[in-house]
């Protein structure tokens, strides 16, 4: 399993299994481990997380076996992945520490995760109007459950 290609067929079939499931909550009051602040988030609360977790497969072209990249709000509300970031996240799938890479991936940290699945449960923000970019409003992690 030279470049961890093989695991990352199995996304797919996890993705399809576990829309079909509860999932791990969402605003809909399904309770998740690593959510349920009562703080409003946007993206430009997960976009640094994004960045620094996941874009290093999740990117255009993608690599590493990545379904789709997640540049961009507009990349995380396609087909409503973010509801299937959500679900990985809650379910310690992503990001994918079996993933044979260099240097080794590494788990979120707990208040990256809250702040990923409080951000999805809140169905996923976008960035404030008047800041698209997200230069203005500050990095925001919640503390750990």
């Amino acid at each position: 399993m030279r470049n961890g290609l093989r695991p990352l067929g199995l996304l797919g079939a996890w993705i399809v299994a576990s829309s079909c499931g509860n999932g791990g909550g969402n605003s809909k009051g399904e309770q998740t481990d690593g959510g349920g602040s009562n703080m409003e988030l946007t993206w430009c609360a997960v976009a640094p997380i994004l960045e620094a977790r996941c874009q290093r497969c999740h990117t255009d072209p993608e690599k590493n076996g990545a379904p789709f990249p997640l540049l961009s709000y507009d990349d995380t509300q396609r087909e409503n992945r973010y509801e299937h970031m959500g679900a990985a996240i809650d379910r310690d799938f992503m990001p994918p520490l079996w993933l044979e890479v260099d240097p080794p991936v590494e788990p979120l940290s707990c208040r990256e995760k809250a702040t990923l699945l409080a951000w999805v449960d809140q169905d996923a923000p976008p960035p404030p109007e008047d800041d698209e970019s997200c230069v203005a409003t500050a990095p925001v992690e919640l503390p750990c459950p």
